[in-house]
């Protein structure tokens, strides 16, 4: 899946960060790529998902799923 590289802005929940020496823009690239690489996308995020949904509420079938 392609990325956009940081350009200048950061948004966070709380606030919009500038960005603007190249130190900073790699340091941010960085710790992208790292949170990026473990991610799910699709089928697969929706299964852990429901997985987790599951096991907070004791292996009951979640309704709408097949389950695990």
């Amino acid at each position: 899946m392609p990325v956009a590289p940081i350009d200048r802005w950061i948004e966070t929940p709380t606030a919009s960060i500038e960005v603007t020496a190249p130190q900073e823009v790699a340091l941010y690239t960085k710790m992208f790529d790292h949170l990026r690489k473990p991610a799910r996308y699709g089928a697969a995020a929706r299964q852990r998902i429901i997985r987790a949904i599951e096991d907070l509420a004791g292996d009951e079938p979640v309704s709408g799923t097949t389950g695990r």
